[in-house]
């Protein structure tokens, strides 16, 4: 009886051990997301200061982050990776990416809001002017955007855009948890590669515009072809390893590639390249049999940008040819050409460089333990390094850099995660601690290095009422101009008026007379709009103060030749008092 007893405590305890992990771990992350919720009413967007979003938080939204991260560590720890690890990743999407969306009125920055306003013009028009400006001529996206809209039954795509970065990062996690899967040496490596891409995407581009969409076609490519043709194969002997698809299968996912490349070359200027260079990198890995795929797909895009977007390029040749093989001049237009801006705002670049070389030497350090292991190690580095061989084309309007970083980012996490994995193998020790804590320190990273700019990027009620009163009051073919592009307009009367910015000097200076002669061109249907926004833009990027800005308004209304039209907390609209010389 007592070799029972015995027996019977010796089986609970070894349950309770099994437990133990996924118990603690869920009970970490279930106190993460009420922590989180908790905080998210202590968030106050009017205390943001020139270093982002990171000064606004509380200290219990960064302890909803650590008890995350706990959470993740231990069960990415745990002999047999357990079901929460799904469940982590996406209270991780949401901590920082949704967060937000629940504080803000609105979508972040004012390219949304614009490249609404295009969603608008062709639901509006149902049809394409290739002559209004770039993204018109490469419209796919857009026309998506437009039919989901209006069979949704919404106004706009506004509401779409609000959610969007939360949406389309959970939607990238399917296309890499198949990359990841291809490419790890284990599990726990591609659950921490999930991890460190998430937490390192702090380049903004999955707002709801082209280029997220386009990212997700991009890595669901990538994704086909590495599930189609694994690793090992002799393709010179026709062979297919065992549980490898059929030949049949194969060329349908070839054909599926091709349809999506089509996609990709109607609806964003730079992705299909990308893909090309991808697709070109695993037929250097041998994953492919020869270059015809990637050929073919560089075709596409090219025959997209001759055949159809004549307009565009007929205007911007110059331009676009220009930067051809001018590696150092383009890096230094994306990378030190943004070296200005308020002391704050100088920090926030500072941190942004350091927090992406620190994730590529996390790489480099993964790197060098996959050396010591039958890893895939160099299609993950030509993966990584790939997109950085079109900076010798492009500036890109000076966002290159960021984007070939943002191509880069799922291979160098996933290089990251072979240096971490085996801090994790010995659950309980400090190396985990250690580990967990890289992994908090980089979410950290994320808030201080993607919302950096966070006092331009959010638009309040007030705002967008202000432009709500211009589209109800100005005529078709009105002027409408601001002292900074960082506006909530152009979301609906896309082409209707002649938007304007004015000098940097004229603010600076108050030199009214240029703003009489700017808008005695129309005096009946000319208005100034002057936000919150855009002021926090002149401060942030313009080094002008806040006193300066308000001085400019007064002189404005002081002036006498003009008149204050609507007013509230943060927007004012000015118009001519008369046909003022």
């Amino acid at each position: 009886m007592m070799h029972a007893l015995r027996h019977g405590m010796h089986v609970s305890n070894e349950t309770v051990r099994r437990l133990a992990v996924p118990v603690a771990s869920s009970a970490l992350l279930a106190a993460s997301l009420v922590v989180w919720g908790i905080s998210l009413d202590s968030i106050d967007l009017r205390h943001v200061t020139d270093v982002g979003l990171i000064s606004a938080l509380p200290p219990s939204f960064f302890g909803a982050l650590l008890l995350l991260s706990a959470s993740f560590g231990l069960a990415v720890a745990g002999r047999r990776v357990v079901p929460l690890l799904p469940l982590q990743l996406a209270a991780q999407v949401l901590i920082l990416f949704g967060t937000p969306s629940f504080v803000e009125y609105g979508p972040r920055t004012q390219s949304a809001w614009r490249l609404a306003g295009i969603v608008d013009y062709i639901a509006q028009n149902h049809s394409i002017d290739r002559s209004i400006d770039a993204f018109f001529n490469w419209p796919g996206f857009f026309i998506v955007v437009s039919f989901v809209t209006e069979a949704a039954g919404l106004e706009s795509s506004l509401e779409l855009a609000r959610w969007a970065p939360l949406f389309f990062n959970l939607a990238y996690a399917l296309p890499l948890l198949v990359i990841f899967r291809a490419l790890a040496l284990s599990d726990r490596q591609m659950w921490l590669g999930l991890w460190i891409f998430f937490a390192g995407n702090w380049i903004g581009q999955d707002y709801l515009a082209p280029q997220a969409f386009a990212y997700f076609i991009y890595l669901v490519i990538i994704a086909l072809i590495l599930a189609a043709f694994p690793a090992g194969e002799d393709f010179r002997s026709r062979g297919r390893l065992p549980g490898s698809p059929s030949s049949r299968m194969r060329v349908a996912i070839v054909g599926f590639v091709l349809v999506l490349q089509a996609v990709l070359a109607v609806s964003h200027q730079l992705t299909p390249w990308m893909a090309a260079l991808g697709v070109a990198v695993l037929v250097l890995v041998r994953r492919l049999p020869s270059f015809g795929l990637p050929v073919v797909m560089t075709l596409m895009a090219a025959t997209w940008v001759l055949l159809f977007t004549g307009p565009y390029l007929s205007g911007s040749f110059g331009t676009v040819a220009a930067p051809v093989g001018s590696v150092a001049q383009n890096v230094d237009t994306n990378l030190g050409d943004r070296f200005e801006g308020s002391s704050g705002h100088l920090l926030v670049l500072r941190v942004r460089v350091l927090f992406s070389l620190a994730l590529l030497m996390l790489g480099v350090w993964g790197a060098v333990q996959l050396r010591r292991s039958r890893a895939p190690l160099r299609t993950i580095g030509l993966l990584a390094i790939a997109p950085f061989l079109l900076l010798g084309l492009q500036t890109y309007g000076g966002e290159l850099l960021l984007r070939t970083f943002l191509f880069s980012l799922p291979f160098v996490a996933l290089a990251g995660a072979a240096a971490l994995a085996p801090l994790f193998a010995t659950p309980g020790s400090l190396r985990q601690l250690a580990a967990t804590g890289i992994l908090f320190a980089i979410g950290v990273g994320l808030l201080a290095a993607r919302y950096g700019n966070e006092k331009a990027d959010f638009f309040t009620k007030d705002e967008v009422a202000a432009v709500q009163f211009i589209h109800a009051t100005a005529p078709k073919g009105a002027q409408v101009f601001a002292v900074s592009e960082n506006t909530p307009w152009r979301f609906e009367h896309y082409v209707d008026y002649k938007y304007g910015t004015l000098r940097s000097s004229v603010v600076r200076n108050s030199i009214i007379n240029d703003v009489v002669r700017l808008m005695n061109v129309a005096p009946q249907s000319s208005y100034l709009l002057l936000t919150r926004s855009q002021a926090a833009t002149l401060e942030l990027f313009g080094g002008l103060s806040s006193e300066t800005i308000n001085s400019f308004r007064a002189n404005l209304v002081r002036s006498g030749r003009f008149r204050v039209i609507f007013s509230n907390q943060d927007a004012t609209v000015i118009t001519l008092r008369t046909a003022a010389r």
